[in-house]
């Protein structure tokens, strides 16, 4: 028998964790709108029914029933609702190695719910926790991928004194 231990991936793993500030589900109108906005955490929106549009700084997205819209912490970005749209939605923290993920990832990210058929088929509040986990960490490398941005980028992404200061402030 053969047994070999791969100790960075490992390492690696342990360093990835997804923080779920917020998971609801809204029906708006017109009275839904920013011109602008930059959250401390990413939001991804699930659109369900209608549209909106969003933007930032590269330019307007609209979004409509079978999209998801991932937005990363610090973007600023813009947002309206012309009529009606319904969506189910998610604040959420992307650790890696005691910094968001999503702060390395600028920009509006707009990707189709056709991708992730277990994960939309669980957005309830009766949702499978395993199943939304593993979809949340799939939307995350989804994003990275779409914007050529590899893991091993990660530990190049947050200084080791940014880190070591991470580390103090929750000690």
């Amino acid at each position: 028998m053969i047994i070999n231990g791969y100790e960075n991936p490992r390492k690696q793993i342990n360093q990835i964790a997804i923080n779920c500030c917020f998971f609801g589900y809204a029906a708006v109108g017109q009275e839904w709108h920013s011109d602008f906005f930059v959250s401390n955490f990413t939001r991804i929106y699930i659109i369900t029914e209608g549209k909106a549009v969003l933007a930032d700084y590269r330019g307007n997205y609209t979004v409509s029933a079978g999209d998801i819209a991932v937005i990363p912490a610090g973007t600023a970005f813009s947002y309206r609702c012309d009529k009606y749209m319904e969506k189910a939605f998610f604040h959420v923290q992307y650790a890696y190695n005691g910094g968001d993920v999503f702060n390395a990832l600028h920009g509006i990210s707009v990707l189709k719910q056709s991708d992730f058929p277990d994960f939309c088929g669980c957005l309830n509040e009766n949702g499978d926790p395993v199943l939304l986990q593993c979809g949340l960490y799939s939307i995350m490398q989804k994003c990275m991928h779409n914007k050529n941005f590899h893991s091993e980028e990660l530990q190049r992404v947050i200084s080791p004194l940014t880190t070591k200061a991470i580390h103090f402030i929750r000690e």
